[in-house]
């Protein structure tokens, strides 16, 4: 059980404090975050021999000592139930509470599997389904609730996913600084848990189990132009898995796909005739064609006609990945001063970072739309390619410079203008 700074104290109501006859005794537990319990002792007494701020019984005669007496004892086995089963919902306490009073016989229990158990079950089950590098998200969010359980002494089960639960979470979360659009994501994956632990063990799913949401922001990713992708170009290594990561990159630049995608190219997919790759999109499961342009068929010849692996010859790993080309864009003096706004525990934050440092696997697909769109290749033309269903999801990746795009419109003005006279 886990372990708490306190017991909670249990307290006796009546049922109509202001009669003028006796009433019903009822026992008031709040003993977690669900709302708290309400338990008829089966005994009554008159408002007038009870004091509630005391809680305690007035009056002398041997009905209301043995009264008191019982409600000592009602009182300690509520105490004893939580002490022994924790936090558990209300029916079962109270039914646990009914066997130490003598209401109920006690039962063999047939062993319920707890949310954590499943979800040490399930991610067994996405570790032969995923990625490795996918896995081990799915795999931190469990960490998280593990960490968030030993930090509040409180080890949820699927009964206690509710409103206060998502608010404690969120919080724990923030605690951490971490982005909203971090947050939300490891919310998200914490609902996949429940949804699928209440469809596999046959559960009722509440709604207030999945019904807690964050504000995010739009993922500030910064696109590599074709001027920056030269300078990338231009370098020489001495170390291997340098030059393979920026190979890998200038790859995902002219292809525009997700990394996940990139990684999979080989020469299966490959038509030279038509100088086409052809895959099926990891997400999404669309098919998309895609052009090879010359200095992707250079870079692809280059490693016979896949993309590079590591220089141990395995897969690209995303977080290795990540911290080579930021390395590497950094030696290429890719360093313009940009924003990045973002919310950050709720609140707006505006950064200001050296380019490079925000150049990641998820730029190389900005990078495409963004510069094949500023080149002038119309919307419709470069959906199929990077497999976007809407204008406005491929319009989100376009990654504008601000300033560039001011000189851009003062440009075209005077182009108008010169025009006209």
């Amino acid at each position: 059980m886990p372990r708490r700074s306190a017991i909670p104290k249990p307290k006796f109501f009546l049922k109509s404090p202001k009669s003028k006859e006796e009433t019903l005794i009822y026992l008031i537990y709040s003993y977690g975050w669900t709302k708290p319990l309400k338990y008829s002792i089966g005994e009554k007494i008159n408002p007038k021999n009870w004091n509630q701020d005391k809680q305690k019984i007035i009056g002398n005669s041997d009905y209301l000592t043995d009264l008191e007496q019982y409600m000592d004892k009602v009182k300690n086995s509520a105490v004893e139930v939580f002490r022994t089963r924790g936090v558990i919902p209300k029916e079962d306490f109270a039914g646990y509470l009914d066997q130490k009073l003598g209401f109920a016989e006690e039962i063999i229990e047939e062993k319920k599997m707890t949310f954590f158990e499943f979800i040490d079950g399930y991610l067994e089950e996405l570790k032969q389904e995923l990625d490795p590098d996918s896995f081990k998200g799915w795999k931190m969010t469990f960490t998280l609730l593990q960490e968030f359980s030993e930090k509040t002494r409180f080890k949820p089960d699927f009964d206690d996913i509710n409103y206060q639960f998502w608010k404690k979470f969120r919080d724990f979360l923030f605690k951490r600084g971490v982005s909203n659009n971090y947050a939300h994501k490891k919310i998200s994956q914490v609902k996949t848990f429940i949804r699928k632990g209440v469809k596999e063990l046959d559960l009722e799913l509440r709604l207030s189990q999945i019904d807690f949401t964050i504000k995010t922001s739009e993922a500030e990713t910064f696109a590599v132009n074709f001027e920056e992708l030269k300078k990338l170009k231009a370098l020489t290594f001495e170390e291997e898995m340098d030059e393979r990561v920026r190979d890998f990159f200038i790859i995902g630049c002219y292809v525009g796909q997700r990394f996940s995608d990139v990684k999979k190219i080989t020469e299966k997919y490959i038509d030279k005739n038509l100088g086409l790759i052809n895959i099926q999109q990891k997400k999404g499961k669309r098919i998309v064609s895609i052009p090879i342009f010359p200095e992707t068929e250079r870079l692809l010849k280059k490693y016979n006609w896949q993309t590079p692996r590591s220089a141990m010859g395995k897969e690209m790993s995303g977080p290795v990945f990540n911290r080579y080309i930021k390395r590497i864009a950094k030696k290429a003096e890719i360093d313009s001063i940009v924003m990045k706004r973002s919310l950050r525990s709720g609140k707006w934050v505006e950064e200001e970072f050296e380019k490079w440092e925000l150049i990641s696997s998820h730029s190389m697909r900005r990078s495409f739309a963004t510069n094949f769109y500023e080149a002038g290749f119309p919307i419709n033309q470069l959906m199929p390619i990077t497999g976007h269903r809407t204008e406005r999801q491929f319009l989100e990746y376009v990654k504008h410079d601000r300033k560039q795009n001011a000189v851009n419109v003062l440009s075209k003005y005077q182009e108008l203008i010169h025009q006209k006279k």
